[in-house]
Parts: structure tokens; sequence; C-alpha cells
């Protein structure tokens, strides 16, 4: 008697089903609302075979109704890559996203998304040249900071943020990513003109959107590094670039400091 319950009640779950009391899961992937909706890519993180976690949940309706939007469904899969080798929003940009391939710009795009920048040499860190044989962001960063003369005083750091100053950035509000060399000397500070000595310079790579601090001393530049949370107040740089931020610890001497991309005559430094 039993088992003749039970076999009744599957019965009756089945017509249900049938009836619309039950709707399958695929139907059920609510409305339209994202940007990225109707462009033949499934988009929706909580449907199995979704190519791209771009949009929220429920809000990619027809395409994740469709077979052909899904990886692995049809055209609009590319097989084992999280959306297609080109479906992030950044892809085509000259710049490599993806976090997994070795010189990538960004870590912006999902692994496996970027196909067409990550195979090219140029979109890489280090994998490109420009005027003087430079390499860095998409192998042609053309920003750079010309002789800053940086006080001795320091009751002036007391007065900023994270006790540093910002350098003036030649061609934009920051440093397009990649190798620059920074040149360093002595100077008197008696003004602008003021002559530069003891010239020596360091080699340093500027990673998309870090904020780094340099640091001068008496025996020159003591470090280089990301200035963390002391530069949490500064604006975060726009994306594909980076920037520096110097003091001078030498209580006895003015410090000069210049930025240039790696390749670069020290000319561009200017006087």
């Amino acid at each position: 008697m039993r088992q003749q319950w039970i076999s009744m009640m599957l019965v009756g779950l089945g017509l249900a089903v049938v009836a619309g009391f039950g709707t399958p899961a695929m139907a059920q992937l609510g409305d339209n609302s994202c940007i990225w909706a109707n462009d033949g890519e499934c988009d929706d993180p909580t449907v199995p075979g979704h190519m791209t976690t771009a949009c929220a949940p429920g809000t990619d309706a027809n395409d994740c109704s469709n077979p052909a939007a899904l990886i692995g469904g049809g055209s609009g899969g590319s097989g084992g890559a999280a959306g297609g080798p080109n479906s992030c929003i950044w892809a085509n940009d000259g710049e490599c996203d993806d976090p997994t391939v070795p010189g990538h710009m960004t870590t912006a795009c999902a692994p496996g998304t970027d196909a067409n920048d990550c195979s090219n040499p140029a979109a890489l860190i280090g994998g490109g040249s420009q005027q003087g044989g430079n390499t860095g962001a998409g192998g042609s960063p053309d920003t750079y900071a010309p002789w800053t003369r940086i006080t001795n005083d320091q009751r002036h750091y007391a007065t900023q943020p994270g006790g540093v100053l910002g350098l003036l950035v030649t061609g934009g509000m920051a440093f397009e990513a990649g190798t620059y060399t920074i040149y360093h000397g002595l100077t008197d500070g008696s003004g602008p003109q003021s002559p530069i000595w003891n010239i020596q310079s360091e080699t340093v790579v500027l990673v998309p959107g870090e904020r780094y601090i340099a640091r001068a001393s008496g025996g020159g530049l003591v470090s280089f590094a990301p200035g963390g949370g002391a530069l949490t107040m500064y604006p975060q740089p726009q994306r594909g670039y980076a920037m520096i931020y110097a003091r001078n610890d030498d209580v006895t001497h003015w410090r000069a400091m210049c930025v240039v991309p790696s390749g670069w005559p020290i000319a561009y430094c200017g006087n």
C-alpha cells in the first residue's frame, strides 16, 4: 500500500511539471536588464555553461536560455575559457589583462578571455619597443617627469599626505606602466634652474594601478617600492597607469629626481 502511494505521488509531481506547476530552471532566469543582455553570450554566473560573469543573476534571460550562448552549446562558446577567447570587455584594447599570462599588464579579465591581446608581444609588459628602445606598457610609454628639485626641510613633508610629494608628469596625470630610468642627484635648491651634480640612475618597472614612493638620502636613491596604505589618500591611477611620489630624507642637501622611459636620453630631464 505504501509503495502504491509513493508511485501515485511521483506521477502527480510529473503531471504538475508538465502542467506548468513546476517550471524548469532554464525558464526561471528573470529579465534582460543587464547591459550585456541579448549579445549572444550568457553572462549570468548562476547558469551552468555561462560564458562570462558580467551580469547579475537573473538579468540575462534571453541569452542564458539560448543553447548557442552557452559554453559548449554552439558558436557562442569557445571551449573552456570562461567566456570565449576575447569575451572580456577589455579585449582588443592593446593591453593583456589575463592574470595567468606572463607579462600581463592588468588583471581585469578572467583567465582565457583576452586572447588577442595576450598573444601580442606588444601588449605585454616588456614586450615592445619605442623611441630609444624603451620597453613597457604596450611597448610605448611616452610619459615622463623632468627634473624635480626636492627640499631637505623635513618639516615640509609633515604637511603632505603620506609625507611625500607627487612628481609632475609630462603628458598626463600619471605614468604609463612600463620600464623607466630614475635619474637622481644633488642640487643646492637655489631655484628651478639650479645645477645638478653627482647624477646616478636606477631602472624600475611600474605596474598598472600601483603608487610608489621613491626615497632619496645622503647616499642617493635608497628605496623605490609600492607605498601601500601610506598613499591611500592619493587618487588611484587610471587604468594602465602608475604614479610615483618622492621624498628627500637627506637633511643636509636638496635632491633632484627625473623619471624617463628606459632608453630615452637624459636630455628629456631638462635643466
